[in-house]
């Protein structure tokens, strides 16, 4: 969502030719979707409100605010839209940009260029992703995990280029991360030898499926 967005105290709105749609009515458009996993990624003014009502297990929610009080034009879209092609956001060299990737480098570079504009900064944005609608502005306090291992451009089918048996590789390659990230998010509540055991045996395995992958995809 990118555009202007408008919140008067108690209800915010996604401006449109018309009548403008409400947080809660965007809502309810999103809730017949059977979708594991949803992207929303608001990057209008005003758009922090709409974490409270979006949030849900296996979304993934961005807002270019912290609130709804937060109403001059973003400048987060131009750098989360740049960071899908930008190397540098590529933190973990895997050559794919993930959502929390994408999130983190345009929140790095909205700072800096307000910075180095020497402005005060008008914007803040947020990412929920473990359905408590509470967004942090980075990885923490459990939100994070799903955003990291999210992808916009590397589907199974896209990366496995017609092959099935790739497919398959890929898809369990997304469900290892997901165990992995999942684990990671509840080492405080495991006890260390299980946790060190767990964690190892998953990282062997996605070890041993990346080189497989390599593999085929040499031929």
């Amino acid at each position: 969502m990118i555009g202007h967005g408008s919140f008067d105290g108690e209800t915010a709105r996604y401006n449109l030719p018309g009548p403008d749609l409400t947080a809660r009515e965007f809502a309810d458009l999103l809730r017949p979707l059977t979708a594991e996993r949803l992207v929303i990624v608001n990057m209008t003014s005003a758009s922090g409100e709409y974490l409270k009502l979006l949030n849900a297990p296996g979304r993934v929610v961005i807002t270019a605010t912290r609130s709804g009080m937060e109403q001059n034009a973003p400048k987060f879209a131009e750098h989360f839209i740049a960071a899908l092609e930008k190397t540098e956001a590529d933190l973990d060299r895997n050559k794919r940009i993930s959502l929390l990737e994408a999130f983190e480098y345009a929140t790095r570079q909205t700072a800096s260029g307000y910075e180095r504009a020497g402005k005060l900064v008008t914007e803040h944005a947020l990412l929920d992703d473990n359905g408590d609608g509470v967004g942090h502005p980075q990885a923490e306090a459990g939100d994070g995990s799903l955003a990291k291992i999210t992808y916009l451009d590397s589907l199974p089918q896209q990366q496995a280029g017609g092959d099935p048996t790739l497919v398959k590789f890929f898809e369990e390659r997304l469900r290892l991360e997901g165990a992995i990230e999942q684990l990671k998010s509840q080492k405080g509540q495991t006890k260390p030898e299980e946790y060190a055991q767990s964690l190892e045996k998953m990282l062997l395995e996605l070890a041993k499926l990346n080189r497989t992958i390599r593999t085929r995809q040499k031929r």
